[in-house]
């Protein structure tokens, strides 16, 4: 919380996000050591914030930005890939954050393919398929009817 308040003395909120998009749309981390990147930490602590900090900070257009990033992601991501846990991770903040719905959801349907191919995959996390049922379970608006369920 100290690295927010830092931040808000040198640049204004919307710069901030500004930049800290297009990093992670780029997949860059600015920090150098190799820990958990940490653009997407900072996106999952602002959205796992119960206080709604995301909604004073971020726009609906941020949010479905987001969102069609980390669409691209796992579409682009092996379902064994381990950073794909993190993108997942972050989406259910944000679909739990109520922000996004099924009818400002970008990419429905590249994410239902990206769900569909983790449930149906052999090889697949354990926590990878944790999580997407998660989702699923949440926000029955993703889920179509030949999504398998596991436990």
């Amino acid at each position: 919380m100290l690295t927010l308040l830092a931040v808000n003395e040198q640049l204004s909120c919307r710069e901030l996000i500004e930049r800290l998009i297009l990093l992670f749309n780029r997949s860059v981390d600015p920090i150098e050591c190799k820990t958990t990147n940490s653009i997407m930490k900072f996106f999952s602590d602002l959205f796992a914030d119960q206080a709604a900090t995301s909604d004073a900070v971020l726009y609906d257009s941020d949010r479905r930005l987001i969102v069609e990033i980390i669409s691209r992601e796992l579409s682009d991501r092996a379902t064994t890939d381990e950073s794909t846990t993190a993108y997942l991770s972050l989406l259910e903040l944000i679909l739990r954050s109520q922000s996004i719905t099924s009818e400002t959801c970008p990419r429905i349907d590249e994410l239902q393919t990206v769900f569909r191919a983790h449930l149906y995959a052999e090889n697949c996390l354990k926590k990878n398929r944790f999580i997407i049922n998660d989702i699923l379970r949440q926000h029955y608006w993703l889920s179509t009817n030949d999504m398998p369920f596991y436990l």
